[in-house]
C-alpha cells in the first residue's frame, strides 16, 4: 500500500501541517511545537507546512525557514468570513492542496501530522487521502474544549477524529475530552509535552532580580501567556486588592505577554486602583523566560480552559511554586507539593490561595524533582512511536505512551521523600 514504511526502509518522512510553528514574521510563536518538532527531527525527515491568514499573508515576509533545524514553508489560508464558520476546514483544505499539493507529492511522507485540530486537521486529512497515507493529529487543548463548542466546526472535528489513524492528546483529561468528541479509544493516547531543562533551571533569585532591574525587598507574582480574559487575567487584578490587605504593599504582580485583549486589561488595572502594583513587561523571548521565573516568588495561571500549559512546567523546572486552576490537565501535572489548585472564575479563592501560596514555605527540590519527569526528548520520542505504528499502518497506540500522570506525580512525591527521610 502507498505509504507503508517497510523495514529497513531508511528514515521515516513525516509532513506536518500546522499554524502553531515559529515564522520569520513570529520567531517565537508556539515555542513548545519548535522544541518537540526539533527533538523528532533527530528521529525522522520531518517538514512543516504553516498556514498564514491570507489577511496577513505577504509572500516576501514569508520565505521558507528552518527552526531547530526544522525545515518550514508558509502558505495563505484563504477562508470566508466567521459567520461561515462551517466552510473553514474546506478552505483549509483547498488552501493546503493549492499550495502543497506538488511539494507534498515530491517529499513522499509516510504519513501527515497535524498539530491543532481544526481547521488544520481537516486540511491535513484531505491532503493525507491524496497521498494515501495515513494521518496523525495531536490536540492541545482548546482546539477540542473551545472550537468544538462551535456546531459548524464541531462536525468537522468529530469526522476527523473518527478517521485518523492516531489523536495524541497532551493530557488525559483532554483525551477523555477526545472520546466524547467520537475519537476511538483504541487509537488515543497521551503524550505530555516536556522542558528544556538546559534553559529552565533554579538559580539565584536576587541575581535574576538585579539582573531584570527588580526590586529586591518586593516580592513578585508573575503571569506568563497571552493578556486574554479566557485566561483569567482580569480574575488575578480583581484578586489584588484582597491579597495585599492580606500580605501588605511589599507584592507585584507582572504580566508576561501581549494579545488582542491588552488594552482591555491594562485599563482594568487602573480602573480597579491597581495599576502601581502591577507590571506589564510585554512579550517575553523564550530564552529570557528563566529569569523571570526565577525572579519570582509564585507563577500563577487562573485560566479558565486549558490543556497543559507549559508555563507550569517551566516554572517548576526552575523550583518556583504556582497558583493554577483545576482545569484541562494542570490536575495531571501539578502535585500539592507544588502549588494550589482552585476552581476557575473564583476571585476570593484566588487571592486566598495567592495569601497561602506565599506564607507556604515550598521545597523547591520536590517541584524540580516532579518537572524533571517532563522532558522534550522523550516526549519526541512517544510521538515517533505513534507516528511509526501509522507509517507501518499498524493498529492505534490504544494506552498511553509516555506514561500516566498519576505515575509522574507518583515517582516524583515518592523520590522526594525518600530524600526527605535520608
Amino acid at each position: 500500500m502507498s505509504g507503508t514504511l517497510a523495514p529497513g526502509a531508511g528514515r521515516m518522512r513525516v509532513l506536518a501541517v500546522s499554524n502553531l510553528f515559529p515564522s520569520p514574521v513570529e520567531p517565537h510563536r508556539a515555542t513548545y511545537n519548535r522544541q518537540q518538532f526539533g527533538e523528532l527531527a533527530r528521529l525522522v525527515d520531518l517538514r512543516v507546512a504553516v498556514p498564514v491568514y491570507w489577511h496577513q499573508w505577504r509572500p516576501a515576509q514569508y520565505p521558507d525557514a528552518q527552526f531547530e533545524g526544522v525545515p518550514a514553508t508558509y502558505f495563505p489560508y484563504f477562508y470566508p468570513p466567521r459567520i461561515l464558520a462551517r466552510l473553514h476546514g474546506p478552505a483549509m483544505a483547498w488552501s493546503l492542496l493549492a499550495a502543497q499539493r506538488r511539494a507534498a507529492r515530491e517529499f513522499a511522507p509516510h504519513v501527515v501530522f497535524a498539530s491543532w485540530l481544526h481547521p488544520d486537521a481537516y486540511g491535513a486529512l484531505r491532503l493525507a487521502r491524496y497521498l494515501r497515507v495515513p494521518l496523525v493529529v495531536k490536540v492541545h487543548g482548546n482546539d477540542a474544549n473551545v472550537l468544538a463548542e462551535i456546531p459548524a466546526r464541531r462536525a468537522q472535528i468529530a469526522r476527523v477524529l473518527a478517521t485518523a489513524h492516531s489523536v495524541i492528546a497532551v493530557s488525559a483529561a483532554l483525551r477523555q475530552r477526545l472520546l466524547e468528541l467520537g475519537a476511538r479509544p483504541q487509537s488515543t493516547c497521551v503524550v505530555y509535552n516536556g522542558v528544556d531543562r538546559t534553559l529552565f533551571r533554579p538559580g539565584s533569585r536576587a541575581a535574576a532580580k538585579a539582573r531584570l532591574e527588580l526590586e529586591p525587598h518586593l516580592r513578585y507574582v508573575l503571569y506568563v501567556g497571552n493578556l486574554k480574559v479566557t485566561k483569567g487575567c482580569e480574575d488575578l487584578l480583581r484578586a489584588v486588592p484582597a491579597l495585599r490587605s492580606r500580605t501588605g504593599p511589599n507584592v507585584r504582580f507582572v504580566f508576561a505577554g501581549s494579545g488582542p485583549e491588552r488594552t482591555r486589561i491594562v485599563e482594568l488595572a487602573e480602573t480597579l486602583g491597581v495599576g502601581s502594583a502591577v507590571h506589564f513587561v510585554g512579550a517575553v523571548a523564550h530564552d529570557r523566560l528563566p529569569d523571570w521565573y526565577r525572579a519570582a516568588d509564585l507563577v500563577c495561571l487562573p485560566s479558565h480552559a486549558e490543556g497543559v500549559p507549559n508555563v507550569l512546567l517551566e516554572a517548576m523546572a526552575c523550583g518556583v511554586p504556582i497558583v493554577a486552576t483545576r482545569v484541562g490537565g494542570i490536575p495531571e501535572v501539578v502535585p500539592s507539593t507544588a502549588g494550589i489548585l482552585i476552581e476557575p472564575h473564583d476571585v476570593d479563592a484566588l487571592a486566598n490561595a495567592l495569601a497561602d501560596a506565599l506564607a507556604h514555605g515550598w521545597a523547591s527540590e520536590a517541584l524540580i524533582t516532579h518537572a524533571s519527569q517532563f522532558d522534550w526528548r522523550r516526549s519526541a520520542a512517544a510521538v515517533y512511536e505513534v507516528l511509526a505504528r501509522a507509517a507501518g499502518h499498524e493498529a492505534g497506540p490504544g494506552a498511553p505512551v509516555y506514561r500516566s500522570a498519576a505515575d509522574i506525580r507518583t515517582e516524583a512525591e515518592t523520590t522526594h521523600q525518600g530524600r526527605a527521610s535520608g
